[in-house]
């Protein structure tokens, strides 16, 4: 993907997205770890720009965005391409494990500027992989699908020798670089079904990573939900394969089938703010189901959770977090029960078969009320409370 409007697009709006809309990583002040948007936007651009420096100044040579994929294998991952030497599912789960991992780094940096240096180095490689001059996604890419299979990848050769191409500035290998031309509207927003959906992939992944360092997620339980959201944006198809030959008139036929969608996807896909909220609540969706950290349970609204007594009445669970502004339930005194009778009541929230704070069933909480009653968390419609760590 180019940069200008390319890469440079599809974050602005991913982070516009992040600040403007209620995804629960802002805070009072509308800061996200002290940055308002336009200062979050540029640390993190000018990490995933740096991705395709032409001229690395370190080792004075060639950026590595210009290195092709028989010179140098390694940096290919960087930007969700393939390494030929590699199986179609091996080269999908190198370039998955990248990102995640660089946004692993990136939060575990003690450094807040190089922490976000490393971030936008993710974000750089995961965008990439929704142009279809890096991967082939399913066709439902190009109407902003960002959760589209991958089917197969594509080899980088500026040269056009490994795979026989024009070569540079045509088709470098199996790389077309028309793919990695963006469109945008008069007012920079990106219109093109697979910027869109790079731009929808961003936001997960910054929702995701946000939220776990706003509410002190533990590392282990933080890396688990980095991994599973990267997963759901890198799934595979039936079949994964690498494609390495310009020659093959099937992968000619199909690259001009794509391109083709993609022109006719342009003014018809954008990021919405209905896009916004599904995004939002799969990801709480998602982490509700993560596992526990140790000791602790969490209830995303204060809905989610209803106490049948052993009398036949029901008890409301009250959530509350103040520090969070909403229903983080890090420990059991986080949570009371208002009682029919208006008293209040403790979560005990306990899991011998998990080991942790992690309630699955109605038998892994109870509720210590006054009388000394118990009383099992049920959640309406589904039989039982589950305070799995949310993030």
């Amino acid at each position: 993907m180019d940069q200008s409007p390319g890469h440079h697009a599809v974050t602005r709006d991913a982070v516009h997205a992040l600040f403007s809309h209620d995804v629960g990583v802002v805070d009072g002040q509308g800061l996200i770890r002290g940055m308002n948007e336009t200062e979050y936007f540029d640390r993190i651009d000018h990490g995933q720009a740096f991705q395709d420096r032409l001229w690395d100044h370190e080792k004075h040579e060639l950026g590595p965005t210009t290195h092709s994929w028989s010179a140098d294998p390694e940096v290919q991952k960087d930007h969700s391409l393939a390494d030929a030497h590699k199986s179609g599912m091996a080269n999908l789960e190198a370039d998955r494990d990248n990102v995640a991992q660089k946004m692993i780094d990136s939060r575990q940096a003690g450094n807040p500027d190089s922490g976000m240096q490393i971030l936008g180095a993710a974000i750089h490689a995961l965008q990439d992989s929704y142009s279809s001059a890096h991967m082939w996604r399913s066709d439902s890419v190009y109407a902003g699908d960002h959760k589209a299979p991958i089917q197969s990848i594509n080899l980088f050769d500026a040269s056009g020798l490994k795979p026989f191409s024009p070569g540079l500035p045509f088709t470098e290998g199996t790389h077309d670089p028309r793919f990695d031309k963006v469109s945008v509207d008069v007012n920079g927003h990106v219109v093109s079904g697979s910027a869109v959906a790079a731009s929808k992939a961003t936001l997960e992944a910054l929702i995701v990573y946000e939220h776990d360092i706003r509410q002190h997620t533990d590392s282990v339980t933080a890396d688990a939900n980095i991994h599973k959201t990267i997963d759901s944006l890198y799934q595979p198809s039936d079949e994964v394969k690498v494609n390495d030959s310009y020659l093959n008139l099937s992968w000619l036929h199909e690259r001009d089938h794509r391109l083709d969608l993609e022109k006719s996807s342009i003014n018809n896909v954008q990021v919405t703010p209905d896009d916004v909220k599904t995004i939002h609540l799969s990801v709480q969706l998602e982490l509700s189901h993560a596992p526990a950290a140790a000791g602790h349970g969490q209830i995303s609204t204060p809905a989610d959770a209803n106490v049948s007594n052993p009398d036949g009445t029901q008890s409301k669970v009250d959530v509350f977090a103040p520090e969070h502004g909403h229903g983080h339930v890090s420990t059991p005194a986080d949570a009371n029960v208002s009682n029919p009778d208006g008293t209040q009541s403790k979560v005990d929230v306990f899991a011998p078969e998990h080991g942790h704070g992690h309630v699955s069933t109605p038998a892994d909480a109870n509720v210590n009320h006054s009388p000394g009653l118990d009383g099992h968390g049920d959640s309406p419609g589904h039989g039982a409370t589950d305070l799995a760590h949310t993030g």
